[in-house]
């Protein structure tokens, strides 16, 4: 079927027309012919010679394309606003949002989590940031400095790391990286590799172990060893045999204790 002038004429502006105003117009126009539509977005002029989905693919390409251009467009008007308002310098020709945001702000260094580190917040080396100093070395990198004078460097492509969370132990002292622990559930003694958070935003304190990293609350976990009947009959066995003069009452008693725990341990599969 062939196309009148006036199609051709919307043929050649079809470029110009937002995909609303092309499905309007196909739709007045669907009656003559079931490929109006194909034959306006994918540019044939007979039908049986596409596939027909092919049209509405390229037809959501169109709208795509449009809501990108009206999000920069918007992205570009607001920022333009807001540095008037505020007397920031305007956007130069052919200068998109990114482009005039990276010529126009010094980007501070970031936490992990992407938020930028602000005027007063801790860091894990810092206690409320006083200074942010930015310098071209090595890449560009970044010092900040709080009210004690401690130094923190943050270089390009790097992150600032928060304070570790706080992490009292059952015996209510607080838990940090590179001390020692022990799990009042097993007895097993820990060094504390790193301090952290899981997904439910609870406290977790972390070891490495043999194959994999270890991870504890810190409720479970005290700064002394936890009291065993191995620890009781350890501390008779000493004190035995620092205080108890041989074959004395008490050096025949304390050895009567030290068996019955003895007894106790392997009866309930502890160790010997």
């Amino acid at each position: 079927m062939g196309e009148t002038d006036g199609d051709k004429t919307i043929r050649a502006t079809y470029e110009d027309m937002t995909a609303s105003e092309l499905m309007r117009y196909c739709r007045d126009r669907e009656a003559s012919c079931s490929c109006f539509m194909c034959n306006k977005v994918l540019n044939i002029m007979e039908c049986g010679e596409h596939v027909c989905s092919d049209a509405y693919e390229a037809l959501a390409d169109k709208i795509d394309a449009e809501l990108a251009e009206a999000r920069e467009l918007s992205l570009r008007q607001g920022a333009e606003l807001w540095a008037k308002a505020n007397g920031w310098p305007g956007f130069r020709d052919g200068e998109d949002f990114g482009a005039w945001l990276d010529r126009c702000a010094i980007p501070r260094p970031r936490f992990e989590d992407g938020e930028p580190v602000q005027f007063g917040d801790d860091t894990d080396k810092l206690h409320g940031v006083e200074k942010f100093i930015f310098t071209r070395s090595c890449g560009g990198s970044c010092q900040m400095q709080d009210a004690d004078g401690n130094i923190c460097n943050v270089f390009n492509g790097k992150r600032a790391k928060r304070p570790a969370p706080e992490a009292l132990g059952a015996d209510g002292l607080p838990i940090e990286a590179g001390g020692t622990v022990w799990d009042t559930k097993s007895g097993l003694e820990i060094t504390v590799s790193r301090i952290t958070k899981d997904d439910g935003d609870n406290v977790i304190v972390c070891a490495n172990g043999d194959i994999c990293e270890l991870q504890f609350y810190p409720y479970d976990l005290t700064h002394t060893p936890p009291d065993t009947l191995e620890r009781l009959r350890d501390d008779i066995a000493e004190w035995r045999a620092d205080c108890a003069k041989p074959g004395s009452g008490w050096d025949v008693k304390t050895a009567e204790w030290a068996a019955r725990i003895d007894a106790i341990i392997r009866r309930t599969g502890g160790a010997e």
